[in-house]
């Protein structure tokens, strides 16, 4: 419990360095593009429903800024969530 504690203070710490890093320097958060995040989630499913290389199509969402959550909603939404038998 310690260690964990211990990891989430770290984590916590990086990241009001890296925001005070990112003030200090000027840097500001570009706002991401909806319309091209809906597009890409839309060819996502097209993408998952069918044969077709989803790597490619990964690295492009990432790049557009899409989250790892909304690309895994995507896709559970096409394919469904795993449940082991049994539970």
């Amino acid at each position: 419990m310690i260690i964990f504690l211990d990891f989430l203070y770290m984590i916590e710490r990086l990241e009001v360095t890296v925001t005070c890093d990112r003030s200090v320097r000027g840097v500001e958060e570009v706002a991401r593009d909806e319309k091209r995040v809906t597009e890409l989630r839309g060819r996502l499913v097209t993408a998952a429903k069918g044969t077709e290389n989803l790597m490619p199509l990964f690295i492009e969402c990432v790049e557009n800024d899409v989250t790892l959550g909304e690309i895994c909603n995507t896709l559970r939404g096409v394919w469904g969530e795993y449940v082991a038998q049994g539970f």
